[in-house]
C-alpha cells in the first residue's frame, strides 16, 4: 500500500498556514527533518506519528493517506476494468462503468480522462451528441487543461476542446486550441534522442523506439490513404500487400523482428475490410496470417534474441507490455478483439473462424 504522509503533511501545513521552522520546533525536530518528511525523501519516526495527527486535528488513518490509499486501488480497479472492456469492444458497457467511475471519483484526472472519451471518443461522433454535452466537457477540458500534470490527458482534452468549437462552427478557435499541441520535432521523445550523443546504445535505442512508432503512425496513415480512396477493393489489397512486401523485406534484410508487430496489424486491418465487405472466407485467411505475426511477436519478447542496433529496446518494450494487465501480450489481445467485439457476431456463428481461434488459444499466455 502507498504512504501518502509525505504529501498530507505538506496539504495539512499549508491548510493551517504555518511554517516548516514552525511545525519542526512543535516537533522538537530540524526544519531540514521537516523539508525531507515533504520531499519523500525520508519518513517520521513511528513515534512522531500520533503527535502530527494530534497537532493537525485529523486521524492517524487520514495524516498516513490510508484512505487516499484505499481510493487510489479502487481507481486502478476502474481503470483495467474500463481498458479490458474497450479492448473487448464492449463500449456501452464501458460507457456506463465509466460514467459510475466518474461519480465516484469526479476529481480524479484518469477517470475524467475515460470518462470524456466515453461521451465525445472519436472524430466521427455525431456533432448533436458533442453539442448537447458541450457545457459539460468544455468545463472538464478546461480543469484538465489548467490543472492536470500528465500530459497525454492534457492532450486529449485539447483535441477534445477543438471538436466542441468545430461542432459549433468556430473553425479558427478549433485550429487555434490545436496549435497549443507540441509539433512533431518538439515532442519529448525525439528531444530526449537529441540528448544522447550518436552511435552509443542509449541513442540507438531513442532512435529505434522513435522509428517504431513513427512507422506505426505511417502505416496508419498509409491504410487510410488506400482504403479511402475511390479504386476498387482488390486493387486497395493489392496496393497494401505492396506494404507488407516492403517490411517483410527490412525484416529479412535486418533481422529486426520489431516488425512482427506492424505486420500483424496491417493484416488485421485487410481482414476489418474484408468484414466490411462481406467476405467472410479471406477474413479468416487474413486473420489467420495477423495471428500467426502476433504470436511471432511475443515469441521474440518472451525469447534471448535481440533487436539489431538497439540492444536495450527488446527489454524496454518487454516491460511496457507486461504492465498491460490481463491483456499483456499481442495475440491475447488480438483475440480478445476477435472473441468478444460485438461487430464479429456473426463471424463467430462460423465453425472454420472458431477453429481459427482455437488454434491459437494455447499460445496465448501472459508475461510472467
Amino acid at each position: 500500500m502507498n504512504i501518502y504522509i509525505n504529501e498530507n503533511i505538506k496539504k495539512l501545513r499549508r491548510e493551517k498556514n504555518i511554517t516548516q521552522e514552525k511545525l519542526a520546533e512543535y516537533l522538537n525536530v530540524s526544519a531540514q527533518a521537516v523539508s525531507k518528511w515533504e520531499r519523500n525523501e525520508t519518513l517520521p519516526d513511528i513515534t512522531m506519528i500520533v503527535p502530527i495527527a494530534s497537532y493537525f486535528n485529523v486521524s492517524t488513518d487520514e495524516l498516513l493517506g490510508v484512505d487516499a490509499a484505499k481510493n487510489e486501488a479502487k481507481i486502478q480497479e476502474y481503470l483495467k476494468e474500463i481498458g479490458d472492456l474497450q479492448l473487448c469492444g464492449k463500449w456501452e458497457d464501458e460507457k456506463a462503468l465509466t460514467i459510475k467511475a466518474h461519480k465516484e471519483f469526479p476529481n480524479d484526472f484518469r477517470i475524467m480522462y475515460w470518462y470524456i472519451r466515453a461521451i465525445i471518443e472519436r472524430t466521427e461522433t455525431p456533432v448533436d451528441v458533442i453539442l448537447s454535452h458541450a457545457d459539460e466537457i468544455t468545463g472538464l477540458c478546461e480543469r484538465i487543461s489548467d490543472e492536470c500534470t500528465i500530459d497525454y490527458i492534457r492532450y486529449e482534452a485539447i483535441h477534445i476542446l477543438a471538436q466542441i468549437k468545430k461542432a459549433q462552427g468556430n473553425m479558427d478557435k478549433s485550429f487555434e486550441l490545436l496549435d497549443r499541441l507540441p509539433d512533431w520535432y518538439s515532442t519529448k521523445k525525439q528531444l530526449k534522442e537529441q540528448l544522447f550523443d550518436k552511435n552509443t546504445d542509449d541513442w540507438r535505442d531513442c532512435v529505434t523506439f522513435n522509428f517504431i512508432e513513427l512507422l506505426d503512425f505511417a502505416h496508419h496513415k498509409l491504410l487510410k490513404m488506400i482504403w479511402y480512396s475511390d479504386k476498387q477493393f482488390d486493387e486497395k489489397v493489392k496496393i497494401t500487400f505492396k506494404i507488407v512486401e516492403y517490411l517483410l523485406t527490412i525484416l529479412d534484410e535486418t533481422n529486426n523482428e520489431l516488425l512482427y508487430n506492424p505486420i500483424s496489424l496491417i493484416y488485421d486491418e485487410i481482414g476489418k475490410q474484408c468484414h466490411i465487405a462481406g467476405r467472410s472466407e479471406e477474413v479468416i485467411k487474413y486473420w489467420d496470417i495477423c495471428l500467426s505475426y502476433a504470436k511471432k511477436w511475443d515469441d521474440f519478447l518472451a525469447s534471448d534474441r535481440k533487436v539489431p542496433f538497439a540492444p536495450k529496446i527488446k527489454q524496454n518494450l518487454a516491460e511496457l507490455w507486461k504492465n498491460l494487465g490481463e491483456y499483456n501480450t499481442m495475440l491475447k489481445r488480438q483475440l480478445a478483439w476477435y472473441e468478444n467485439n460485438p461487430w464479429f457476431e456473426e463471424l463467430r456463428k462460423l465453425d472454420n473462424f472458431n477453429a481459427m481461434l482455437e488454434k491459437y488459444r494455447p499460445f496465448a499466455k501472459n508475461i510472467d
